[in-house]
């Protein structure tokens, strides 16, 4: 009895982290305010997921609504969002409903920017 007991205990723990790291998906939108000398800018990013394939895009809320498409990397906590066009550099690391990290467009940079995920 005990030994199938702890087999069962040894299996949960085994499966805790997956279901963990399956958690941090960073699927949803992601709000934010980007503050700088000249002023506030919100964005909201927004993340989808088809099979096993990842798209973005941030939407500038205070400069009209403008999309801005960006291509996404995931390598488990760590999310990197990038457009060249635009110079857009965004480096966070993903904890929970949180991501939070060193935002880079034109040469500016903004440490410690972070992201709430709206549900």
């Amino acid at each position: 009895m005990f030994k199938v007991i702890s087999s069962a205990l040894i299996t949960v723990f085994m499966l805790l982290p997956l279901a963990s790291a399956q958690s941090e998906s960073p699927v949803g939108d992601w709000h934010g305010t980007l503050s700088s000398p000249a002023g506030s800018l919100r964005l909201i990013f927004q993340v989808e997921q088809v099979s096993d394939e990842y798209s973005a895009s941030i939407v500038s809320v205070d400069q009209g609504g403008a999309v801005i498409p960006m291509m996404i990397n995931v390598d488990g906590s760590a999310v990197q969002f990038t457009n060249t066009q635009y110079d857009i550099n965004y480096q966070a690391e993903l904890n929970g409903n949180e991501m939070t990290g060193t935002f880079r467009q034109f040469g500016n940079e903004f440490p410690d920017f972070t992201l709430v995920r709206e549900e």
